[in-house]
């Protein structure tokens, strides 16, 4: 007897990664997969230096008295970073999507000049 409860089964996520509700006959259901980091699992940075950023969690580190940590292989660079778990979001949620609209906002210029590095020279230019 298998005291384990059951693996929660769903339909598999839309081609634009949203949960559907009708099942075709010959579609299989699959595992529902649990939040938070752990190995192997692709996630988006969702705060700090390298927020909007996705990448693969290498390993997650538990230290007592301190927040659990992972170490994350970014998509872009292949750099190995350690971030906090609670900086890291699920990629498809509302907070990547965010973050991820941030990250893209910085880098073609919308953000407020302060985000982007100028400073008010006090003539009314920019510096």
């Amino acid at each position: 007897e298998s005291r384990e409860a059951p693996a929660t089964m769903v339909l598999a996520k839309g081609p634009e990664g949203q949960s559907r509700n009708v099942k075709t006959l010959d579609e299989k259901l699959v595992k529902l997969e649990e939040p938070g980091a752990r190995e192997g699992k692709r996630m988006c940075v969702v705060e700090g230096r390298h927020r909007g950023l996705t990448g693969r969690v290498l390993k997650v580190v538990k230290q007592e008295g301190r927040s659990d940590r992972a170490q994350l292989e970014l998509d872009a660079s292949g750099e190995v970073v350690t971030i906090r778990t609670g900086e890291l979001a699920d990629l498809g949620t509302r907070d990547a999507d965010r973050a991820m609209r941030k990250k893209d906002d910085r880098a073609s210029g919308k953000g407020d000049d302060r985000a982007m590095g100028k400073r008010d020279d006090g003539e009314g230019g920019k510096k």
